[in-house]
């Protein structure tokens, strides 16, 4: 669902960038309060002019929010899409497409912040008696999206289970080699029974893609689903 995928979202952005995490915390902590405000509006005991200082907070972490996951998801992307046509034999062809609630500015400025900004400000305005009506608020990161796409459809809707753990498996050889990339920090890895409902070849390559250098940790029920040349080397 949504709101897993935001939770992975956010979880790789704030391993690579502290102020991220920070940025998080205070756009969740404005969200309860403007969601609060929005509902004493609705019961006439506030005014709605009280909601510029929560709606400029919320732009504010917002906006850095939106763009630093659209900056990582487009780098987690491309280390994707070669991580996951290896684990294919290069049959198939895998792409996120990360969906933000807050539309693109026009003419193409999506990653300037100014545009964003405005962007965020109009929506907010135009979702304004919506949101006094539901009591929550509507616009912003809080309902992005992320679609793992294969060969143009879309896995969680799509997918076979083979497919499903081929796309598990390519984010996180992808995002390891991000976190190498841009903290110099060797995580650890972590594949939970991740070979099962997968084919010989795809279970073997994704073995042999274990970097030497990186520990890497697999859990399964069945030790059969491991290559011998794999358990040989390996402790």
């Amino acid at each position: 669902p949504p709101t897993q995928k935001r939770r992975y979202m956010d979880l790789t952005n704030s391993q690579l960038d502290n102020s991220y995490l920070r940025a998080l915390q205070r756009y969740s902590r404005v969200l309860i309060q403007r969601n609060h405000l929005l509902r004493l509006i609705r019961d006439g005991t506030s005014r709605q002019e009280e909601l510029i200082f929560w709606d400029n907070q919320l732009i504010e972490d917002g906006c850095y929010i939106l763009l630093q996951r659209r900056n990582v998801i487009a780098k987690l992307a491309d280390l994707a899409r070669i991580a996951y046509s290896e684990l294919s034999g290069e049959s198939e062809t895998m792409d996120l497409v990360y969906t933000p609630n807050i539309s693109d500015p026009i003419d193409g400025y999506g990653l300037d912040l100014f545009a964003t900004r405005e962007v965020f400000r109009s929506q907010l305005k135009e979702n304004l008696e919506r949101e006094i009506s539901q009591g929550i608020t509507i616009t912003g990161p809080h309902r992005d999206d992320l679609l793992f796409m294969v060969d143009n459809k879309n896995m969680g809707v799509y997918g076979s289970r083979g497919q499903q753990r081929t796309v598990a498996a390519a984010l996180k050889f992808a995002e390891a080699n991000l976190i190498v990339k841009q903290t110099g920090q060797t995580p650890v890895l972590l594949f939970d029974d991740i070979l099962s409902e997968l084919d010989k070849t795809r279970r073997e390559r994704i073995l042999s893609s274990t970097s030497s250098n990186q520990q890497t940790l697999f859990t399964t029920t069945d030790i059969d689903r491991m290559d011998d040349k794999f358990l040989s080397t390996s402790s």
